[in-house]
Order: structure tokens, then C-alpha cells, then sequence
């Protein structure tokens, strides 16, 4: 959820108590709520980062570190996901519909090898996300 910037800035730190002060601002500068003592927009995305731990945790790899995990994480759960598994001349995919997430959306995930399990990020209408308009010619 850092920017590139962001994340520069922070790598750019040697100390860990420089980092540790650096992360303190990053998630004091998003919260919503000052007034009160904790900062519910890190809890919300450490909720999320759990969740997409369990639901979409691949071979070798959490959930986290997923495409379907880290777009879970940065957009929230989707509104609608079609799913297409195991069509005879297609590879299986999903389509996930966001109707609020930075003004709505769409997220296309495609299984590129069969009954693997692992679920790769196609097109997405999303800024800064990958954008295939001819993402239906990867599913033979």
C-alpha cells in the first residue's frame, strides 16, 4: 500500500529505530480517526493481510504474496467474483468486481497452468495495475 516513493524513503533508512519511527508516520499520516489511541485503518489492512493468508495461500507461497492476496489486501474484498473453473477449451479464471474501491473496477485472475492453484493478476482497470484489454486471448 506504500508508494515507490515511500517506499525509496524507507529503504533509503539504516537504523531500525529510523524505520521503526518512519512506519509510525506512515500509518499516524492514514488515520482516520485521531482522536482515539489506535490507528483502525492498520488494523482493518493487518485483518485483511490474515484473511488473504487463508484464502488464497498457494503451493509455496502466503497468501500475502499472492496476486489475489495482495489485490484482496490493497482493494478490499471485491463485490462480485465470477468464477470459471475447468472449462474444456479455456484455463480457469475469476473476475473480481469492485463497485466502491477508488470508484470501482475489475481485477482478472487466470490459472495459466492447469489445476495448479495459482492464480496470476491479467488486467485489472485499476491505475498502476496491470492493463491487458486482450486478456480473453490468454485463456486458450
Amino acid at each position: 500500500i506504500m508508494t515507490d516513493k515511500e517506499i525509496g524513503n524507507y529503504e533509503k533508512l539504516n537504523k531500525l529505530s529510523d524505520k521503526k519511527k518512519y512506519m509510525y508516520a506512515f500509518w499516524k499520516a492514514k488515520d482516520v480517526n485521531p482522536s482515539t489511541l489506535v490507528v483502525e485503518d492498520k488494523i482493518d489492512y493487518l485483518k485483511r493481510v490474515a484473511e488473504a493468508n487463508l484464502k488464497f495461500k498457494e503451493a509455496y507461497r502466503e497468501g500475502w504474496k499472492t496476486d489475489r492476496g495482495r489485490i484482496f489486501i490493497v482493494y478490499g474484498s471485491p463485490n462480485d467474483i465470477e468464477r470459471f473453473p475447468f472449462e474444456q477449451e479455456n484455463k480457469s479464471y475469476e473476475v473480481w468486481s469492485y463497485n466502491t474501491a477508488k470508484g470501482g473496477g475489475e481485477c482478472v485472475f487466470i490459472e495459466r497452468q492447469s489445476s495448479s492453484g495459482v492464480y496470476i493478476l491479467t488486467h485489472s482497470s485499476f491505475n498502476n495495475e496491470v492493463s491487458n484489454s486482450n486478456w480473453k486471448d490468454e485463456l486458450k
